[in-house]
């Protein structure tokens, strides 16, 4: 559903939770079918926490620059280039300027 959704305007968004082991699969896909320009990353605090700090009760925003980079690692694409795309879709999505 993600083609016929992005062709209508939507945006997607991806936390820390599709690096569960078992979500592997599922984020490989999404990470190559969703538009680079409709993607954008989250934490999902106070929720999800990311799979190795599920010990603690509550996720940190701070949890985003390891989202970041892990999207990153999983896109084969410098970290920086990849900010950059998310903050032009952030401020598309929301008027930001």
């Amino acid at each position: 559903m993600i083609t016929p959704l992005a062709e209508l305007g939507a945006y997607f968004s991806l936390s820390g939770y599709f690096f569960l082991e078992r979500k592997q699969t599922q984020l490989e896909t999404l990470l190559h079918t969703v538009p680079r320009d409709r993607l954008l990353l989250e934490t999902d605090a106070p929720d999800m926490a990311l799979p190795e700090h599920q010990q603690h009760p509550f996720n940190n925003p701070k949890n985003l620059t390891t989202i970041y980079s892990r999207v990153a690692e999983a896109l084969d694409e410098p970290i920086d280039q990849l900010a950059q795309q998310l903050a032009q879709n952030f401020r598309r999505l929301f008027s930001a300027t």
